[in-house]
């Protein structure tokens, strides 16, 4: 059975999986993501549930897997907040497992601004004992955090801990 869209492309089971698979090329995508692209190129929802089907059937398509490849990933880069991460899975379609709440948030944070500002704590340590000690704005490192989805109480603490180091 062969569909017609606005756009007067005949659409096959045959010619949807092939433009499935040649999405799935370039990177592993979620349900969703297979589903939306389709879509977006007028493949009727019928035959993208077909082509769904025989991809789950062919281990083509695993969100499971995915879900905890990407979360992996986004995890390791260690550039990343958990409300990103979380906010990014979803976009995609993906369950965020339990594994992320042993996410080190706070570490990640201080990485981060350890590389933005150019600081670390032996950076002020040495500048205290020099007599040098150098003010950080308070204000610039609450935005670039909240910028960057980190929780508040993330921020918090690390003010806390840095705030004989900020102005």
């Amino acid at each position: 059975m062969a569909f017609r869209t606005s756009k007067e492309q005949e659409w096959t089971f045959a010619s949807a999986m092939e433009q499935a698979l040649r999405l799935l090329g370039p990177r592993s995508l979620s349900t969703l993501e297979l589903r939306r692209k389709l879509s977006q190129r007028s493949v009727p929802s019928e035959l993208i549930h077909d082509v769904e089907e025989k991809l789950l059937e062919l281990s083509y398509l695993d969100d499971e897997d995915l879900s905890e490849e990407v979360l992996r990933a986004y995890m390791e880069t260690e550039k990343y907040s958990t409300y990103y991460i979380r906010e990014k899975m979803r976009e995609r379609g993906l369950a965020v497992s339990h594994v992320l709440d042993d996410y080190d948030e706070w570490s990640v944070a201080v990485k981060l601004l350890e590389q933005r500002f150019h600081i670390s704590d032996e950076e002020r340590l040495i500048a205290i004992e020099e007599g040098e000690e150098d003010k950080f704005s308070k204000k610039k490192i609450i935005y670039f955090l909240k910028n960057r989805g980190f929780a508040v109480s993330t921020i918090q603490s690390i003010c806390y801990e840095w705030g004989p180091y900020l102005e």
